[in-house]
């Protein structure tokens, strides 16, 4: 049903299951399905985890474009304060 849905083929579907169950994100119940496993202190890891890497790679995209440490804080406390400069 998801496959036809969203127009793939139904092995990725199966494929992204499976992945999903195996890093502990779903569960699978014989003959109901599948369910979300809600471990909040996981979500909340892999959370400050992807938050890392994408402050990460904004830093290294901001200096690639010519900024140093203190421009970027710059850009980035006037950007938190709401100046959409």
């Amino acid at each position: 049903e998801l496959a036809s849905g969203l127009r793939v083929n139904p092995n990725t579907v199966v494929k992204a299951y499976s992945q999903l169950e195996t890093e502990g994100y779903i569960r699978s119940r014989a003959g109901s399905g599948y369910f979300v496993d809600a471990d909040k202190s996981r979500i909340q890891k892999d959370t400050v985890e992807l938050f890392n890497i994408l402050t990460d790679e904004y830093i290294s995209q901001a200096i690639e474009l010519g900024y140093d440490l203190e421009g970027i804080k710059n850009v980035l406390s006037d950007r938190l304060k709401g100046d959409l400069r």
